[in-house]
């Protein structure tokens, strides 16, 4: 691609310069249409021409936002560089619960997450002003040092990509000047110019004021930024592996935690909830209501895409998801089958498939052979137990949490329900090294 790149264009392509990047056998560039990723894009195609590729996250959240999909299509067209739109929905409770930013920001991480595969890297055009108000914002919802270190220049994703945010030390005027020395088109959100918004508040009106009397606020605050990621830094070092050696399968034991001051508390549970930033009020939700709940209750703090739970003696981060969709697999002895729950499930002699669930290959002589997930009123006659049970009683008596009894795998003969989750089989079924209770 051909590029007049002058002096500021220069400087920022010379950020582009990482291993991590230049190893990667893609690079995506989050591209939204608008200014800043547009400087990115263009930059990001003249650095690795042969390896990037542009992904928009179209939010339905504005009437122009075709014409926006449309213009970036025209653009990667004209790069000659692959080009992936995707439609979101920006989830209604998670507007309340979030606000409409923050749910459009977990709408869009969920999407990068789906195509931003392990060995790649996803480029994001995040400048030194973004971090400005990002810290800013946090410190006004009363942030800890983790919140107040910022935005990270890496970061992963869940499917083990990275988040790479290279020009987080430039101001948007260096890109704006790049802009017009690269000659480029962007579409404007005209919400931007809008104040309703918390973050457009701080950039219109707060700001601005700040600036007046310090004019080297950004600075100022970066030096700060930069002592609450050392003290963040510091805390997680101590505090990690205490969270690991209190850990009970996947949840963390309520009376190690109890066992601190309220001070450490909230250390010890800011440090296993890092990777969901909780604010100060949901860590008082969880030590004043949560912990010192009944064992019997279920109280929860919800921290955008997750919850913490408490179950008896445990807290779980629990990850939102709908109630998985009635799909009645039949087995077969020649090929797996996949459920929406649960994944791949065969018929084999071994159990060493770690990415499936392993169901016995002397049960193939059955051609009735089924699994799905519970849907309620189902009975159960474990093996060496008398008469059948209620399955909704044997789960919880398996100590099971709530939260995960209509996900487990129910293997049927015919009607009959002879395995839940393939460690307890029932009456009359063999299971090598049989167990005495479901997966957890």
């Amino acid at each position: 691609m051909s590029l007049s790149v002058g002096p500021h264009a220069t400087s920022l392509l010379d950020l582009l310069n990482h291993a991590r990047a230049d190893a990667a056998p893609r690079i995506w560039v989050a591209y939204s249409g608008g200014m800043d990723s547009s400087v990115l894009a263009a930059l990001a195609v003249k650095r690795w021409p042969d390896k990037v590729a542009l992904l928009h996250v179209n939010h339905q959240l504005q009437p122009v936002a075709t014409d926006w999909v449309a213009h970036c299509q025209r653009q990667a067209d004209e790069w000659r560089v692959p080009f992936v739109a995707v439609k979101v929905t920006v989830d209604m409770a998670a507007r309340s619960a979030q606000g409409v930013e923050g749910a459009a920001r977990s709408a869009r991480y969920a999407a990068f997450a789906q195509h931003v595969a392990t060995d790649q890297v996803l480029l994001m055009a995040h400048h030194a002003d973004d971090q400005v108000e990002t810290v800013l914002y946090r410190l006004l919802r009363g942030a800890g040092p983790d919140g107040l270190a910022g935005m990270s220049e890496f970061r992963p994703l869940e499917t083990g990509g990275q988040v790479w945010r290279p020009w987080l030390t430039q101001p948007r005027t260096t890109l704006q000047a790049a802009a017009t020395e690269l000659g480029l088109t962007w579409v404007e959100d005209p919400t931007n110019a809008q104040a309703e918004a918390d973050r457009n508040f701080l950039r219109h009106r707060v700001l601005p004021v700040i600036e007046e009397r310090w004019p080297q606020y950004r600075a100022t605050l970066e030096r700060a930024r930069t002592l609450q990621a050392q003290a963040a830094h510091q805390l997680q070092t101590f505090w990690q592996p205490l969270v690991e050696t209190r850990q009970q399968g996947d949840g963390l034991r309520i009376d190690d935690v109890m066992a601190w001051p309220e001070a450490d508390q909230m250390a010890l549970l800011r440090t296993w909830l890092a990777d969901f930033a909780p604010s100060y009020q949901q860590l008082r939700a969880l030590i004043h209501t949560v912990l010192p709940a009944a064992p019997d209750a279920s109280p929860q703090v919800v921290l955008g895409p997750v919850s913490v739970r408490r179950y008896q003696q445990a807290l779980y981060i629990v990850s939102d998801q709908p109630a998985p969709p009635e799909h009645h697999i039949t087995l077969s002895l020649t090929q797996s089958a996949s459920h929406p729950a649960f994944g791949r499930v065969c018929l084999s002699d071994t159990q060493t498939d770690e990415d499936a669930l392993v169901l016995p290959l002397e049960w193939a002589q059955r051609s009735d052979l089924s699994v799905d997930c519970r849907r309620g009123g189902e009975r159960f006659h474990p093996y060496g137990r008398q008469g059948s049970r209620d399955l909704k009683r044997l789960l919880q008596e398996w100590g099971i949490p709530p939260w995960q009894r209509d996900r487990i795998p129910l293997v049927y003969a015919g009607t009959e329900l002879i395995a839940v989750g393939l460690r307890v089989v029932g009456r009359g079924w063999v299971l090598a090294q049989s167990l005495d209770r479901p997966d957890r």
